[in-house]
């Protein structure tokens, strides 16, 4: 996956995964809190992961933005519409382009990454000369193809992903699960509670007693 000029390779967001599960352990919470961030039935990862990710790497110099995942849902054919994704992009922080996801693979279920975007005047990559019109990006093909039609439209499925001004945290509690595996954050044994995970043991011994 590209962001801008930027790649992000499948083994190093396994390696960060790897290295937040690696904290749990440190902080001995593995057994009570399970990091759920690879969809293993489509190979892909949540975006959570992927806007965690660039957020501890050098290059990350703005950490306003954050990938977004529309309805957390992949649409099926037929739902994809024109009108639905230029109603998500009314708030989205970039206005001509979604990223759409899919599984195309039926035996291994590898995820593949398009693009969706529209011809703008303010772009340097104009496909049309009409400012609206929109056209699917993709490595598979040897160039753009324009969606014309509804058909076209109908034709694309998978999961939308666009560009929202957030940062990763936001939504998220201090004690939430992705901040108790991020070593950058401080962690006390002693004042950590988790009703809800953690069966609290008391362990001061009884004091002797005398048998008469």
């Amino acid at each position: 996956m590209a962001l801008g000029e930027h790649v992000i390779s499948r083994n190093e967001v396994l390696s960060h995964i790897e290295k937040l599960n690696e904290t749990l352990i440190h902080r001995n919470l593995q057994k009570c809190i399970s990091l759920s961030l690879q969809l293993s039935w489509h190979r892909k990862f949540q975006h959570v992961i992927l806007n965690h990710y660039p957020s501890k790497i050098p290059w990350k110099q703005d950490k306003r933005y954050i990938l977004q995942h529309y309805n957390h849902t992949d649409l099926a054919a037929g739902e994809i519409t024109q009108e639905l994704v230029e109603g998500i992009l009314l708030t989205a922080a970039y206005k001509d382009a979604i990223i759409l996801t899919t599984a195309t693979n039926p035996e291994t279920l590898h995820g593949h990454a398009t693009t969706l975007k529209r011809s703008s005047n303010n772009s340097s990559h104009n496909f049309s000369h009409n400012a609206n019109d929109w056209f699917l990006l993709d490595s598979h093909n040897d160039h753009p193809k324009e969606l014309l039609t509804s058909r076209d439209w109908n034709s694309l499925q998978g999961s939308i992903i666009f560009l929202h001004k957030s940062s990763v945290w936001d939504g998220f509690h201090p004690e939430s699960n992705l901040h108790l595996a991020d070593s950058s954050f401080p962690f006390d044994p002693n004042t950590f509670t988790r009703e809800d995970s953690i069966i609290n043991i008391d362990t001061t011994p009884e004091p002797s007693q005398h048998l008469p």
